[in-house]
């Protein structure tokens, strides 16, 4: 079918092309994660909350409520058009979501780096450094 002197051709474009195809996918899907939440929100929410140890409650904040509603939300949209509508490649699924939680901790550190509280921002980046820990551990775990 492809005339055999621009079979070379072809196969050298297809493998430079399979090569960058991956470089390409975090710019592309950088927008897909920036709309994903209110990240402004969320972040002010974070740097309304009182982090005095004495002020803690036992329970988690209302962002973190409105943040796992919201990814959940997404999730199941990304599962719905994977099943319905096209077959989304676990790379690409893998590449949003490390995206968006790009996005989370960047906005959770702007959120948390409002205060002047030295204290208050050891805490947090052990919370942080937790939080990372987990998110490469569920990065690993993602599956469609």
């Amino acid at each position: 079918m492809i005339p055999e002197e621009r079979h070379q051709f072809l196969t050298q474009f297809y493998s430079q092309t399979v090569q960058v195809a991956h470089e390409l996918r975090i710019p592309i899907y950088h927008n897909v994660s920036a709309n994903v939440l209110d990240y402004m929100k969320i972040a002010l929410m974070i740097s309304n909350v009182n982090w005095d140890i004495k002020e803690i409650l036992s329970q988690h904040n209302t962002y973190v409520d409105i943040l796992v509603n919201e990814l959940q939300l997404f999730r199941n949209q990304f599962l719905r058009i994977n099943e319905t509508v096209l077959p989304v490649p676990k790379a690409v699924y893998r590449t949003v979501w490390d995206q968006i939680l790009d996005k989370i901790f960047y906005t959770m550190v702007e959120g948390y780096d409002d205060d002047d509280n030295k204290n208050k921002r050891q805490r947090i980046i052990c919370h942080f450094r937790l939080a990372m820990q987990m998110r490469n551990d569920a990065v690993m775990k993602v599956e469609l």
